[in-house]
């Protein structure tokens, strides 16, 4: 099974369907943008962000079907909603660029959109480097 398939949008914005067949995920934030989405008036805050291999026991990654090439060059988008903003802003403070290099854990859960049932990614937990500097 490679772990890049279960990201079935070939844009690589994270949706949460993405993470229900692999659980929750560590990922490290590489960059913070602002996007313009087609239909919509504002610009939406959008972290980039990357598999961390160093948190992953030896030998994960291979079960999953991903290479070391794979790992160090894909990279993730998750538009951010008030809820897992506000998960950063109060672990990391409103300054963007100090969410960089930090890693957090991803989940999705199940929520609800406009009255409908829906999966939503969840930022969930620090990841192990960015734990250190909020305790």
């Amino acid at each position: 099974m490679n772990i890049l398939s279960f990201f079935k949008n070939g844009n690589r914005f994270l949706r949460g369907p993405d993470l229900l067949e692999v659980g929750a995920l560590e990922f490290k934030i590489i960059k913070f943008e602002k996007v313009q989405f087609p239909n919509e008036e504002r610009e939406k805050p959008v972290i980039v962000l990357v598999f961390d291999d160093e948190v992953k026991p030896d030998g994960q990654w291979d079960e999953w079907g991903v290479t070391q090439d794979e790992l160090d060059t894909e990279e993730f988008r998750l538009t951010l909603n008030k809820t897992n903003a506000d998960k950063l802003l109060g672990w990391f403070g409103m300054d963007t660029d100090a969410w960089i290099n930090k890693n957090i854990i991803l989940k999705s859960v199940e929520t609800e959109y406009k009255g409908k049932p829906t999966y939503g990614i969840r930022i969930v937990a620090l990841g192990k480097n960015a734990l250190k500097e909020v305790e």
